[in-house]
């Protein structure tokens, strides 16, 4: 069973985002048709560019149960049967450019039982209907009256990029507001939307809603500027209150616990295992006193966790993937930043992968998450061009910026891997469906990632490149170079080591 989204008011030539489409709408467009179970985002702007753009989180369950209960609204009939109907419904607010939701059961049954009619405003309103899709295609363009200019490929990574989301994890990072009860109001503010539970909308086919905007950010990420007062600054351009997010708090300069002192802090400073353990053994602290609102409720089912095995996520109930917070919050990041251009999301995403691919101590000990890491960022990294222009510049002369600081990461994480052996020790081995992870699942993930790297982005990863050589200039004098790139991987230059006489 699918769900349908019904979106009202759309002005025409608006940006409309669903996962990894996106398009402009046409007069003719009332919305998408036959959302898969699972977890979506759904984003909106004014412009194609130049615009703040606003989105959704929100998770569809199964017909069947097994990711949380489906509630649906019903419409009965003369002859007493009965007809479900999974409709979300969107008002678009010009005051504020973005979609918020209709809530109020009677509406949302009204716009189900309009959408069954068999006249002319029930055809009208299912042709406008953009059948869900992960690329854009001239037939159904034509559908909708919408422009696509060329066929493209069907993606089917959606779910990947997904897999280690959760309730717990996207209400942390995006602060909704709760409350205890819903508002009078059919259509609320999608800043102020409370944490929708199955016990408080009986006809929604969805939990909860998490919203993100372009300018949201973290309190680290936010200019200090002189004169400017924090709840200012919160405010935002618009005069109004623009969403904080909640990171994990990873401090790329302290990576080593409180009085270490020599040895230690230095480990701690050139492998940063330690923090990375802390930072996930603090959320799990963190989440066992945590209880989010109403999700005792009896009519919520737990969506079960994911583990990574071979070349696919699974369900599986067995256990929690080590780490799986560190995996959901780079796939809410990511995310933010292929879609809504979020700055704050782009530099934790940046912190994620920067202290992950310098914890090289805890390998062998947790292969299962770091194969599952390099899984999704090889699956990010492959999407990094849907956005225009690309995320970072990733050709092979780029000396600065977001690539070089990628491949100095996987550079070192490759060398460091290749100089380890063997496995963990049985008691500390982790298994996936009674199958051993151990280094060397995690190095092929590696020699996947390099492979992909040097085909596609012509990344050398290896540290056999010339250093030092010859070069011609055009007026045909030639000078001799010293390339100082990964100086401090190979100890040269400023990094080599130095004799100090005590």
């Amino acid at each position: 069973m699918t769900t349908n989204i019904v979106i009202i008011g759309l002005p025409q030539s608006t940006l409309v985002g669903i996962d990894l489409l996106c398009f402009t709408s046409s007069p003719h467009f009332r919305g998408i048709a036959g959302i898969p179970p699972g977890w979506h985002f759904l984003f909106t702007s004014p412009t194609v560019s130049l615009s703040i753009r606003h989105g959704t989180w929100f998770f569809v369950s199964s017909a069947s149960g097994s990711q949380g209960k489906l509630i649906t609204a019903q419409r009965h009939n003369t002859e007493s049967t009965s007809t479900q109907s999974n409709i979300l419904v969107f008002q678009w607010t010009d005051a504020k450019e973005e979609l918020t939701p209709l809530v109020d059961e009677a509406a949302l049954s009204m716009w189900s039982d309009r959408l069954e009619l068999n006249d002319e405003n029930g055809e009208r309103l299912r042709r406008g209907l953009f059948p869900y899709r992960q690329t854009g295609i001239k037939q159904l363009a034509s559908q909708v009256n919408t422009d696509a200019e060329e066929f493209l490929e069907e993606s089917t990574d959606w779910p990947l990029l997904t897999a280690h989301l959760s309730h717990e994890l996207l209400e942390r990072v995006t602060n909704p507001v709760n409350s205890s009860s819903l508002p009078g109001d059919t259509a609320l503010s999608i800043s102020k939307l409370p944490v929708l539970c199955a016990a408080q909308l009986p006809s929604s086919p969805f939990t909860a809603y998490y919203t993100l905007t372009t300018s949201s950010t973290s309190p680290i990420d936010r200019d200090d500027i002189p004169g400017l007062s924090a709840e200012d600054a919160r405010n935002g351009l618009f005069g109004h209150e623009e969403k904080e997010l909640t990171f994990l708090g990873i401090n790329l300069k302290r990576t080593w616990r409180e009085g270490a002192v020599g040895r230690e802090r230095t480990e701690g400073a050139r492998d940063r295992s330690w923090a990375l353990q802390d930072i996930i053994n603090e959320s799990q602290r963190t989440k066992s006193e945590y209880q989010p609102q109403n999700r005792k409720d009896s009519s919520f089912d737990a969506i079960p966790e994911r583990d990574f095995q071979g070349d696919l996520l699974v369900s599986s109930s067995k256990k929690q993937l080590w780490g799986k917070v560190v995996l959901g919050e780079m796939e809410v990041c990511y995310l933010a930043v292929l879609t809504l251009s979020n700055y704050s999301c782009f530099e934790q995403w940046k912190r994620i992968i920067t202290l992950v691919l310098t914890s090289y101590h805890i390998i062998s000990s947790q292969s299962s998450f770091f194969v599952a890491f390099l899984a999704l960022l090889l699956c990010q990294l492959q999407h990094c061009n849907d956005v225009e222009g690309g995320m970072f510049e990733v050709g092979p002369e780029s000396g600065s910026g977001e690539g070089n600081l990628l491949r100095r990461l996987l550079v070192g994480f490759r060398k460091e891997l290749q100089d380890m052996e063997g496995l963990a020790p049985p008691e500390r081995r982790e298994t996936i469906d009674d199958r051993a992870v151990g280094l060397e699942d995690v190095k092929e993930r590696m020699r996947q990632v390099e492979t992909w790297l040097q085909e596609e982005w012509r990344w050398d990863l290896s540290d056999s490149w010339v250093r030092r050589g010859m070069i011609e200039l055009e007026d045909g004098e030639t000078v001799e170079v010293e390339a100082a790139e990964m100086e401090g991987e190979d100890e040269r230059g400023e990094y080599a080591p130095v004799v100090v006489t005590i």
